[in-house]
């Protein structure tokens, strides 16, 4: 059966998946990790439905995005507990560095 018409209109289809959006709708605290998982994984299986929900769907889905890290968990090299170590240590190096100036 083919989708309702109205579904190929860009801006419909658009203003449907915003509602979609966990900017658009405050959470309460309690539910909103699990209501933000359960949107962005909606948002992602909208996008694999075609290629004319694709396009919408991912700009939804990429609009907001809480933290960098899982973008840098996708490089190999990537471990964060090494870049905190070596951050903690950077700052602890340049307290270091500042009290010997006193």
């Amino acid at each position: 059966m083919p989708p309702h018409r109205a579904l190929e209109v860009y801006e419909i289809l658009s203003e449907i998946l915003e509602q979609l959006s966990p900017s658009r709708r405050p959470l309460p605290q309690k539910e909103s990790t699990y209501s933000r998982l359960s949107t962005r994984r909606s948002l992602s299986s909208s996008a694999r439905v075609c290629t004319l929900w694709s396009d919408v769907a991912l700009k939804v889905l990429w609009a907001e995005r809480g933290s960098v890290k899982p973008l840098l968990n996708l490089f190999s090299s990537f471990d964060a507990q090494s870049a905190l170590r070596q951050r903690t240590q950077v700052n602890f190096q340049d307290l270091l560095d500042v009290s010997s100036l006193t």
